[in-house]
């Protein structure tokens, strides 16, 4: 159950093992001005060490709430998860390519 407070740090949000599929430890880079914007409210919504999941449901429960709200919001809820990386390959520095030599005819 991620804590706000415990994941986000000055450029990166740091996941836990115990937050993540395959339970593999993941860092997400924080690397606009509108990615703090959408944290900072999440911040002062959950204080100190509590989680985004309220109290009084189970992680499945909230789990099949937020689904069922974002299949209602959104016609594919995997448009979510490839647009992150989308933008990142878009906004990645281009690496330069060697010169290859001219061959001669």
């Amino acid at each position: 159950m991620l804590q706000p407070q415990a994941a986000i740090r000055a450029d990166h949000i740091a996941l836990q093992v115990s937050w993540t599929k395959g339970g593999r430890a993941r860092t997400v880079p924080v690397t606009t001005l509108e990615q703090w914007h959408v944290l900072e409210p999440i911040m002062r919504l959950v204080p100190g060490g509590g989680s985004l999941i309220p109290a009084q449901m189970s992680y499945v429960e909230h789990l099949k709430r937020f689904e069922y709200q974002t299949l209602k919001a959104v016609s594919a809820n995997n448009g979510f998860r490839h647009a992150y990386p989308r933008r990142r390959l878009l906004h990645r520095p281009r690496i330069q390519e060697k010169e290859q030599p001219r061959r001669q005819q």
